[in-house]
């Protein structure tokens, strides 16, 4: 009963989704580089043969395996808060790292130290088994028993039922607004059987309905708690491996362990490991960094090989892990807008840059350009495949081509246009500077941009969630899902609560609805091909270069923490701290 996704990662292709979110220890209280018995560094010595270090770092390197110690805070650093707590109302990644602490699904993608990190494997989590019907329509779960949600107000630690899987499931789908609510448009039906029973019909058979119910989004939450707040903006109560204590915006979220969680460590008593976990904010990204070399950081990153190098010379024992971009950054407007709204305009956006200069001023000379909003995996064998001209398109280019974009331009009659870019200081230096990259190349075309600096909440959840910019706005894609449906239906269909862009093509919702149904896996890549054939010929989104040479640090004496490439730090958060002890 298990979905499986296996990446191809050529050996020369090395390095770090993350740069966004980092971590950080105590400042009154600077831990050890390293505690006893620390495992050896294996592969290459970076004093030695830097670029052979370089080349050999991996997201999931060996796991310490000695019994863990337990006890002790984790500070994570953050570029940003979370925009709020309710998952019927957002999908940032900020907001994502709290849920994974405080809350659990009924499925999960495979996380942690365990976990392969180039693998999407679909494993339990609320749910121990389940069984779907002959005609590919009805899942039945049986659920784990004696799951107690926290011991506070107003649950008290009462027993987790299939009723609340139900409340959640039924609230995400229908609260006016929801992101989320894409995730059960198929949905039918749910019944629940006995207290841990529950039981999903779906309109017709969905060959990655189980995959979405393990994606990011489907966290259950407390009818309880939303009747006594009125949503749950400010409030969390799960049933995690973390407790919330409160949060000072701006400042951090504090957590606590959860003595009561259900899941077993190594040493037979209940997870997590560690006692607290802050969620610290730091804007700044420079900050962080100071922070973690100043041995006040249980994690950082690093941008670029010469940054990792400094920062190894000030911190020999610094761990270092890497791993490769799966979702990509774009340039994009709204489709019901001029002039985003007329395909020449952003083809000529698109052939004007010089995504080249941005792989190299950007992103330290690595750097990948996805094709299209559906992630080069689900199309392609290799991201080597992904790259070649005649995947990216016409209008996709490493190099610009002013002539092309300016007569495009003319054809459009468009002359001394003004735009605003916006853009988010959170997103950190990268970001600030394809946009200055992009307006110094689009000024070429008789495009003048206007760089507006957003704040992250609203910028993400005012804006790019809500579907309400002018112009043009510069953000990650972001993870969707562990199913190529969350990114061609979810991103693409004209009904979609996460077409964010108001794409409305009857051709791409017949394909979107078709490869939903679609069992045979040729004949389903095959019709996601034709609908990323579309994409990159009418251009509704002008991808950027996604760099791969930011690296994840983490102190010596930090053990098993983990990056899953395939989720993002954020997203996974939850799952793998839970399994993060200090030896000190």
């Amino acid at each position: 009963m298990q979905r499986r996704i296996r990446w191809f990662i050529p050996p020369f292709l090395v390095a770090l989704v993350l740069s966004i979110a980092l971590a950080c220890a105590p400042a009154a209280q600077p831990g050890p580089q390293g505690g006893d018995q620390q495992p050896a560094r294996t592969g290459p010595d970076w004093r030695s043969d830097f670029e052979g270090f370089v080349k050999s770092l991996t997201p999931n390197p060996p796991a310490d395996t000695r019994p863990p110690k337990r006890g002790g805070t984790y500070i994570y650093a953050a570029a940003a808060d979370p925009p709020h707590f309710d998952p019927a109302g957002t999908i940032s990644w900020p907001a994502h790292a709290q849920w994974t602490l405080g809350y659990n699904r009924l499925l999960a993608m495979k996380t942690g130290i365990k976990a392969d990190p180039y693998k999407w494997e679909l494993g339990t989590d609320l749910a121990k088994s389940w069984t779907v019907s002959p005609d590919g329509k009805t899942y039945t779960f049986k659920m784990q028993e004696g799951v107690k949600w926290h011991n506070k107000p107003p649950l008290n630690g009462r027993e987790l039922t299939s009723a609340d899987i139900k409340y959640s499931y039924e609230r995400l789908k229908n609260s006016p607004g929801s992101p989320q609510a894409a995730t059960f448009d198929e949905v039918a039906s749910i019944e629940t059987p006995d207290n841990h029973t529950l039981q999903i019909t779906l309109k017709s058979p969905s060959v990655g309905y189980l995959a979405k119910l393990g994606s990011l989004f489907p966290y259950i939450h407390a009818k309880e708690l939303v009747e006594l707040k009125g949503d749950l903006k400010l409030s969390l109560v799960g049933t995690g491996p973390f407790m919330f204590e409160n949060w000072e915006r701006g400042v951090q979220v504090n957590w606590k362990r959860n003595p009561d969680y259900w899941e077993k460590g190594e040493d037979g008593k209940s997870l997590p490991y560690l006692e607290a976990l802050i969620f610290r904010i730091i804007p700044d990204e420079s900050t962080r960094l100071a922070a973690f070399r100043t041995n006040q950081v249980h994690n950082g990153s690093a941008t670029g090989r010469d940054t990792l190098k400094a920062v190894l010379e000030s911190l020999p024992d610094a761990q270092v892990t890497n791993s490769f971009p799966e979702v990509g950054i774009h340039l994009s407007g709204q489709l019901d807008q001029q002039p985003w709204s007329d395909v020449r305009f952003r083809r000529a956006v698109s052939l004007a840059l010089n995504r080249q200069k941005m792989r190299d001023s950007v992103w330290d000379g690595l750097a990948f350009l996805t094709p299209s909003a559906i992630p080069w995996f689900f199309l392609f064998d290799s991201p080597e495949e992904a790259n070649k001209p005649e995947s990216l398109g016409r209008y996709q280019k490493w190099e610009q081509d002013l002539d092309q974009a300016k007569k495009l331009m003319a054809e459009a009659g468009y002359t001394n246009v003004k735009l605003k870019l916006y853009n988010t200081p959170q997103y950190g230096v990268t970001f600030a500077g394809m946009a200055a990259s992009s307006k110094e190349d689009l000024a070429k075309i008789g495009i003048d941009i206007e760089i507006i600096e957003t704040d992250y909440t609203k910028f993400y959840t005012g804006m790019y969630l809500q579907g309400k910019w002018d112009n043009v706005i510069l953000s990650h894609q972001g993870n969707q899902g562990i199913e190529a449906d969350d990114y061609a239906y979810g991103h693409l269909h004209t009904g979609s609560s996460r077409n964010f862009w108001h794409i409305s093509s009857p051709e791409l919702d017949r394909l979107t609805e078709a490869q939903r149904v679609e069992a045979d896996p040729k004949k389903r890549r095959d019709i996601l091909r034709q609908i990323n054939t579309i994409l990159v010929d009418q251009v509704y989104q002008v991808w950027m270069p996604k760099g791969y040479s930011t690296y994840t640090l983490s102190q010596g004496y930090v053990r098993n923490f983990r990056t899953n490439p395939s989720t993002g730090t954020g997203f996974s958060f939850g799952p793998n701290m839970k399994y993060v002890w200090l030896d000190k």
